[in-house]
């Protein structure tokens, strides 16, 4: 729980190969992971530790926000992600 009993939501990037699932922990991927993330989430908004936020919301942190599917470097093309794999709705590989 957040602030004043507010549900408050955080990912932690993590890659499930083989049957396990690992933390992501190097930077650069943790960046493409949020990224990607917002930019199949549209109405949400990021901070740099992951939490997520509503962008309708009256208390919506702007000045917080690193990832937002209206600013993603993710190119989402019909569903394929950015190296042309398919994906279905909720970003996992076919």
């Amino acid at each position: 729980m957040g602030e004043e009993g507010k549900l408050r939501v955080q990912y932690r990037p993590c890659l499930q190969k083989g049957m396990r699932t690992s933390l992501i922990t190097d930077k650069k991927e943790q960046e493409e992971f949020y990224h990607y993330l917002a930019a199949i989430s549209g109405e949400i908004g990021m901070d740099a530790q992951g939490n997520v936020y509503d962008k309708s919301a009256e208390d919506y942190p702007k000045e917080r926000i690193v990832y937002d599917g209206g600013r993603s470097k993710t190119e989402l093309q019909g569903g394929v992600d950015n190296e042309g794999n398919a994906i279905d709705l909720i970003g996992k590989l076919k």
